[in-house]
């Protein structure tokens, strides 16, 4: 995993008063669907140009990732911390082998782990006899990202679908 900033950027896209607000939302849902935001001041998506600077996590980004999975009952408290420890309780703790690449930290899932996230997670929802949308609730997520993981189509990032299965137990 990529390290997080450990403030946000002066010009972040969540930070009041931003020349880049306009991208907050976009960034939210981005991250909500599993693709961790490399922050536009660092690396080479540098908004302004090339920093020189390695690439980080966006600070603002992380932040809402934290509170999601905390108010989800995933982490005990949405800190950097609480996301070590739980990475480390479910083994995800072991940098990964794929070098980064891009402005996405994730890397692409295989056919075969989107047909099999695609089987438990209709499993689950048939066995609890919910619709479609009574999933994405109860999951915290948007419908359509229920539509594409049961299509097969997507699936959760390997940091992100750990904490899926948990709330799907």
């Amino acid at each position: 995993m990529i390290e997080p900033c450990k403030v946000m950027c002066p010009t972040c896209p969540f930070r009041e008063g931003s020349e880049f607000a306009y991208l907050a939302d976009y960034l939210t849902k981005s991250s909500l669907e599993g693709n961790g935001r490399i922050c536009h001041s660092t690396g080479t998506s540098a908004i302004k140009g090339r920093t020189g600077k390695p690439a980080k996590m966006c600070r603002g980004a992380r932040d809402i990732m934290l509170r999601f999975f905390h108010q989800n009952g995933f982490l005990d408290r949405p800190t950097d911390e609480a996301w070590a420890s739980k990475a480390r309780e479910l083994g995800l703790d072991k940098p990964s082998r794929q070098p980064y690449q891009g402005t996405r930290m994730a890397k692409r899932v295989s056919q075969k782990t989107k047909d099999e996230f695609a089987a438990k997670l209709k499993a689950w929802r048939e066995k609890h006899m919910m619709t479609q949308a009574e999933a994405a609730k109860r999951l915290n997520v948007k419908l359509k990202s229920i539509q594409n993981w049961e299509g097969a189509w997507t699936a959760p990032i390997s940091s992100i679908r750990p904490f899926i299965e948990e709330k799907m137990k």
